[in-house]
């Protein structure tokens, strides 16, 4: 399955990397393979791999935002860098100082100084229905996000027992409230 193009094409983020690495880097990153990550790239904005020369940016997080993709692949350009210098490349302070360098120069441009060294870019929380189960002997509600079969822990509170068991009631949100579809 060929990988999503979001915001730039692959030949133009190869491009993007080779001019950002002459005009802000000195040209000292080797070539690295510039790419979009899978969908299931949700926890960051974007990785380096030093040692395999790869930086993947994930199409989840960027969507089609040119400036977070750009921003983004200046920040892991930042830790690409520091490798290619043989110093520590993690969120050190040069590497907060690089990033800030870029910011002066125009090239990188954050929200917020939580975001110039972490680009944490959120996408909108996934709101899943919880199942809401009924006792019917005492009516007691118990609300989980697995849909399997419970008892109730007041008519009997030591182990799973079928002559209690809660019956299902119906989908709600995490706080009990109604579950309604976007």
């Amino acid at each position: 399955m060929a990988r999503q193009t979001i915001g730039y094409s692959p030949g133009q983020l190869q491009r993007l990397f080779a001019e950002y690495n002459a005009a802000y880097f000195g040209g000292i990153i080797p070539p690295y393979g510039v790419e979009y990550g899978s969908r299931r790239m949700t926890s960051r904005a974007g990785i380096c791999y030093p040692g395999l020369q790869i930086i993947r940016l994930s199409p989840v997080l960027l969507g089609g935002d040119r400036r977070r993709v750009r921003d983004t692949l200046l920040h892991e350009m930042t830790h690409a860098w520091l490798a290619a210098l043989r110093r520590p490349w993690g969120h050190t302070d040069e590497f907060k100082a690089k990033l800030l360098e870029l910011r002066d120069l125009g090239a990188h441009s954050p929200v917020g100084n939580k975001e110039l060294v972490y680009h944490c870019y959120r996408r909108a929380p996934r709101r899943r229905p919880y199942f809401l189960f009924r006792c019917r002997r005492c009516g007691a509600r118990a609300i989980s996000a697995v849909k399997r079969r419970y008892s109730c822990g007041r008519c009997q509170p030591q182990r799973f027992d079928p002559r209690f068991q809660m019956v299902f009631a119906g989908l709600v949100n995490r706080n009990g409230a109604p579950y309604q579809r976007r």
